[in-house]
């Protein structure tokens, strides 16, 4: 079999089905089919070609069919099942998938093969997840029968759970529309941990399905009716909440190993004892922006303060801080090559633990406490049961003396309810962190699967956006992604909402973050049009404005702003350069004045000054504010400028002097004509020709020989 070809037409059959192209999907299912020898499916699909045909026939004829529609969904519903079969036969006969082996292996077995026997003798947890986990399309009796098994009281939770976690796997490998029934059967049921794991593992599978579900109007009907379930949806948006703090879970891991530990560890020593004007860059300016001041007071903390108070919230609301520190754990034992040891629930009287002693105090209180995921604490009981015993104590010892610290936390639930609900919450963000660990650090994982990658935001997805319609619900997660600086889908939320200055600032803001500079112009405006005295906005429109190029409305911008604070520096300096690129010299000159005035020995209203002296020709002028910023730690572009303006003063002693500072600052050893390029047109109008240039650059480079 040609794997390439296969691979290449079975992507063909899933893209022309998502595009709705029938006669192309059915031509690449044909081709598809041909390398298959299972008759019964090229037979199916033979007889959606001949139907399509006498339905085209029929269109042609001009004759109307009420039907059309819902056969058309019939044909595309058909041809996706049938081609994630034949995609799951070609994974297990060609493939080396951990899948693939699972199965595989099941089949070299005696016994405990297949879904028909897996009810009929005692199996262990492990067998009963992989038979599950690997089987194809259920029938309607093993829907049945599994259902049966999670509504009898002799099978334990562990098993129910494992049931659960098994079919969700399943189908996210493989769609099953039965799988997928079985979950919604269960979305209502009262036992709190089957009920999240069906409610979990059917988001994840519609994320990743979603444009194929349109396909299936029954399932998406059965949904919506469940609409005023208010406990259902409630723990929908605590879902969506932890979905969203799983976005960042690599950048507090990297938080903590590159800048928070360090930085303790760094501490804890010291305890124990404008490019041509050489003015900030527009870009780097934009670092000093912070939020709307109206929002939310803000503390004056030390960066590490910043950081450590946002990761402590962020672990109260139930992020995954935990997840570093057990990754190299879950490398090391083999209890985690098996894919069902991330599915079941812990368990103290595991036998894969049972060496980790009973009693520990600390460690009961640890675990009653919820911050860990279930397969974080069999991480930590498996190292446990690795040390030595002297070791051991001494853990224990330090576990007992933080545990107050680790109890001062609290499950925070969307809108910041206690009420009684916190045992559903806690359930969520176990489970979905087990899940996520299952995804990024399994060793037989398959990334292509991952619902994570999926577009996270379940307000986007038709089945769910009644369950987040409440504007209410709608502003809580737009500023959880605010505050979380997850800009774009905070900006989408903040859409969905009515619109006031305040909305249209945050809008405003988050295109601004997101470089989207057009649109941070659209919102800010707006937004003026509410409040057209704050502040706060007219310097983010004038930024804004500044990085598209439209001088003239940065200018005007920062001329509003100068009435209403007619003697803050910073607008009268961005006034000044504003004016400078105008050419408006005068007017420059008279702000930049004022400035240097109000902030004596200011390093970026000495550089306008200078640039302005130099561009009109005031050329000594131009030397005493160089002169004064060359004893202020200058940068390369102040270098240059003020051998300028030395050379054009006729000092070329100093102007060679300055010109290799400026290439020492740049790095350079020896300098060419590409040294001038950016000043080439201005030195040109003062009068230096192509030739004094190259002469220039001869006599800088002779004192590097």
């Amino acid at each position: 079999m040609n794997e390439n070809t296969f691979l290449i037409l079975f992507d063909d059959v899933r893209r022309c089905v998502k595009e709705r192209r029938l006669a192309d999907a059915l031509n690449a299912m044909l081709g598809l089919a041909s390398f298959s020898a299972n008759f019964e499916i090229r037979s199916e699909i033979e007889d959606i070609s001949r139907s399509y045909d006498m339905l085209l026939d029929y269109m042609e004829k001009g004759y109307e069919d009420a039907e059309r529609g819902h056969l058309l969904i019939g044909f595309f519903r058909v041809i996706f099942e049938c081609s994630l079969a034949l995609r799951r036969d070609f994974e297990l006969k060609e493939e080396h998938t951990h899948y693939a082996m699972t199965w595989q292996t099941l089949q070299r077995m005696e016994r405990a093969n297949a879904m028909a026997s897996l009810f009929q003798t005692k199996l262990s947890y492990r067998q009963m997840f992989d038979i599950v986990w690997t089987s194809g399309v259920w029938s309607g009796e093993d829907k049945e029968n599994i259902r049966l098994q999670l509504l009898s009281d002799t099978v334990t939770e562990r098993d129910k759970c494992i049931l659960l976690g098994a079919t969700m796997l399943s189908a996210l490998h493989y769609f099953d529309i039965r799988k997928m029934e079985l979950l919604l059967d269960f979305l209502t049921c009262p036992d709190v941990r089957c009920r999240i794991r069906a409610e979990v593992g059917f988001v994840l599978i519609y994320l990743k399905y979603s444009e194929e579900l349109s396909f299936y109007p029954d399932l998406q009907a059965r949904m919506r009716l469940l609409r005023d379930d208010s406990r259902l949806m409630r723990e929908l948006q605590t879902i969506q909440l932890q979905l969203f703090l799983s976005q960042n879970t690599r950048e507090v891991e990297r938080q903590l190993e590159e800048e928070i530990i360090p930085e303790m560890m760094k501490k804890a020593k010291h305890f124990g004892l404008g490019k041509k004007m050489g003015i900030e860059t527009d870009w780097e300016s934009m670092k000093s922006f912070d939020i709307n001041p109206e929002w939310e007071e803000q503390g004056a903390n030390s960066p590490l303060a910043d950081k450590m108070r946002r990761l402590v919230e962020m672990q109260q609301k139930g992020a995954d801080i935990f997840i570093g520190q057990f990754k190299l754990l879950k490398q090391r034992f083999p209890f985690f090559s098996v894919a069902a040891n991330w599915f079941v629930p812990f368990d103290p009287r595991h036998p894969e633990i049972a060496a980790v002693p009973s009693g520990l105090k600390s460690l009961d209180k640890l675990f009653a406490s919820g911050r860990m995921c279930d397969s974080d604490k069999y991480s930590f009981c498996l190292m446990l049961s690795s040390l030595p015993s002297q070791q051991r104590d001494m853990l224990e010892q330090q576990l007992s003396s933080t545990m107050g610290e680790i109890d001062a936390g609290s499950e925070v639930l969307p809108g910041g309810e206690h009420d009684g609900k916190e045992d559903s919450a806690m359930a969520i963000r176990i489970y979905l962190q087990d899940i996520y660990r299952f995804f990024k650090l399994f060793r037989g994982r398959d990334e292509k699967l991952d619902p994570f990658r999926q577009n996270l935001l379940l307000s986007d997805y038709p089945v769910f956006k009644d369950y987040f319609s409440e504007p209410v619900v709608i502003r809580q997660f737009a500023d959880f992604l605010f505050d979380d600086k997850s800009y774009l889908q905070a900006s989408r939320l903040y859409e969905r909402l009515e619109l006031d200055a305040e909305i249209y600032q945050r809008i405003g803001y988050c295109r601004q973050q997101l470089h989207e500079f057009g649109k941070a112009v659209e919102a800010y405006e707006r937004a003026c049009l509410f409040s057209s005295e704050s502040a706060w906005t007219l310097r983010q429109l004038a930024f804004c404005y500044r990085m598209t190029g439209d001088i003239d409305s940065t200018l005007r911008c920062y001329e509003q702003l100068e009435k209403i604070n007619p003697d803050d520096t910073d607008i009268l300096q961005r006034l000044g350069e504003c004016y400078i690129q105008k050419e408006n010299y005068a007017a420059a000159f008279e702000k930049l004045y004022k400035v240097n005035y109000l902030t004596e020995d200011s390093k970026n209203s000495n550089r306008a000054l200078a640039w302005c002296s130099l561009v009109t020709g005031k050329y000594e002028q131009a030397r005493r504010y160089y002169d004064k910023l060359m004893g202020m730690n200058p940068n390369a572009a102040d270098c240059l400028n003020a051998g300028h303006a030395a050379w054009l003063s006729g000092d070329v002693r100093q102007c060679v002097e300055c010109y290799r500072k400026a290439a020492v600052l740049e790095g350079l050893p020896t300098v060419s004509a590409e040294f001038f390029a950016e000043d080439m047109d201005f030195l040109n109008r003062q009068g230096k020709s192509v030739e004094d240039i190259r002469l220039m650059v001869d006599l800088i480079n002779r004192g590097n020989k």
